[in-house]
């Protein structure tokens, strides 16, 4: 567990539960229920260290009774909203790939919008 240590990104609990529920919020429309879901199961395993948690995709499938297919995808979609981070971990006795660390990212005060902020601006028409 020292080694999640690294990627805690709330002092509490209870900063835990109001980021994901405010990310929830914010991207009422982006988010499906098996995204909701995984993001709640997600926060539910990240209350040791409080915002990661290091996971399977078989894990996660069963944890959420969906396909392994689908417990990937619902992990790529909050990465791509910037709700979580996803980190790529390596096993040290035989090499490969482990577990992904999943990372809670925490609610950016400055982006009003939540995503928003992280489009770009339109290019303007040249003539």
């Amino acid at each position: 567990m020292r080694y999640l240590a690294e990627h805690q990104t709330f002092d509490s609990t209870a900063e835990l539960n109001a980021s994901v529920y405010e990310h929830i919020k914010r991207n009422t429309y982006e988010l499906n229920d098996t995204d909701r879901l995984a993001l709640k199961t997600i926060a539910r395993y990240a209350v040791k260290v409080a915002g990661a948690a290091h996971f399977k995709a078989d894990t996660l499938a069963q944890l959420i009774e969906k396909s392994v297919k689908a417990a990937r995808r619902v992990v790529n979609k909050p990465a791509s909203l910037w709700i979580i981070q996803k980190i790529a971990t390596t096993r040290k006795i035989n090499g490969g790939h482990g577990a992904n660390v999943i990372v809670i990212l925490p609610i950016d005060q400055s982006a009003a919008g939540g995503q928003e902020a992280n489009r770009k601006a339109p290019v303007p028409f040249l003539k």
